[in-house]
């Protein structure tokens, strides 16, 4: 039998035992300020490198499919109060930040055989490539069946569109007059001198803004890190 004043003493060191050995694997575990700066540097490097190789790998694109028929009938529209049937010219083009991107363009309207397009100055939505929107560029001439929000038009490359001077646009200015009856002129748009805004906000970077937000992620998550781990080094003695 052990006697209490032994068994007291006993515990006693088991207690001790386990404090030290507590102590020791946090002091083992406990990272100093400076090698937290030194990893907080590495991600952020890492994580510079990594936007770095996006950037500059190339694009994906996806070429547009449709029906060949589609672009053919630009009569057969009638029901349908989200497509404009016109005939207009591209005046000018922002430029598109990168390629695969949708931009703005300045098109002036002469005649409308189908919707109600509220001005001979409206901005056009086009592409440099990568989705079904037509390519857009100044002095590009047009007789076309595109998409309208009530704000702007977007030709597409799954409906019809033609040169109106060719063959193929007499054809479907003939077509247009015969379905929807003979083009009226828009009202005349206000005189500006302003360019067509970008049609991606401004110029504004997704990538950019992807790369911001990790690298503030990650230097939040070390700094939290740190002041956690901090508290529960162990105090000396």
């Amino acid at each position: 039998m052990i006697h209490p004043s032994a068994a007291a003493r006993i515990g006693a060191e088991a207690r001790d035992a386990g404090v030290h050995t507590h102590a020791a694997v946090g002091s083992k575990l406990a990272v100093s300020p400076r090698r937290f700066a030194h990893l907080l540097v590495a991600a952020l490097v890492l994580n510079c490198a990594i936007f770095a190789a996006a950037a500059a790998a190339p694009r994906v694109t996806f070429a547009c499919s449709c029906d060949p028929a589609s672009r053919e009938d630009i009569g057969r529209f009638k029901g349908e109060p989200g497509v404009v049937v016109f005939i207009g010219t591209v005046r000018s083009v922002s430029p598109p930040a990168d390629k695969g991107v949708r931009y703005l363009a300045e098109l002036e309207v002469e005649l409308v055989f189908k919707g109600d397009i509220p001005s001979s100055l409206m901005p056009a939505v086009g592409s440099a490539g990568g989705d079904c929107r037509l390519p857009l560029e100044p002095g590009l001439d047009m007789i076309a069946a595109a998409l309208f929000d009530g704000t702007r038009i977007t030709p597409a490359l799954c409906l019809p569109f033609a040169d109106p001077d060719s063959d193929r646009g007499q054809a479907f200015i003939a077509a247009a007059e015969e379905a929807y009856g003979p083009g009226v002129p828009p009202p005349e748009a206000p005189a500006t001198d302003t360019a067509p805004p970008s049609a991606d906000g401004g110029g504004d970077d997704p990538a950019s803004r992807m790369f911001l937000a990790s690298a503030l992620g990650i230097a939040f998550g070390l700094v939290g890190s740190l002041v956690v781990l901090s508290r529960r080094r162990p105090s000396s003695g």
